[in-house]
């Protein structure tokens, strides 16, 4: 009996606590993805991805990790049903130090490929 109270408690806690914050970073493929007009959608609404190069990854920018999915907005290309064509990812929590790289998809309503990658090096030996 104990324990079925213990695991309703510890149950009650772990969904009560809020969702991680994991900040990543965002490479892009080429010169023309860095020139294209993305943002990345957070709990406060859209933020501007700024300074992207295809040599060096941006400041680093907030995500809730595990149950909710990144959302990267694409604000230069038409809208579909009033809203920026958007691409989801879901940044897993395992993730030490993730980075985004954004590569050209043709097929894509942003025309963006999203590939997730980690960025932590101390799993170099």
């Amino acid at each position: 009996m104990q324990t079925r109270i213990f695991i309703i408690a510890l149950a009650g806690l772990i969904s009560s606590h809020p969702l991680l914050a994991i900040p990543f970073r965002v490479l892009a493929w080429d010169q023309e993805i860095a020139g294209r007009k993305l943002a990345v959608v957070q709990g406060k609404g859209p933020v501007t991805i700024d300074g992207m190069h295809p040599s060096r990854r941006t400041a680093e920018y907030d995500a809730t990790g595990g149950e909710k999915a990144l959302v990267i907005q694409a604000l230069d290309k038409p809208l579909i049903d009033g809203k920026p064509a958007a691409s989801e990812i879901l940044i897993p929590v395992a993730l030490k130090r993730p980075l985004l790289l954004l590569m050209p998809d043709a097929k894509s309503a942003t025309g963006l490929r999203l590939l997730l990658l980690e960025d932590d090096a101390s799993g170099f030996p």
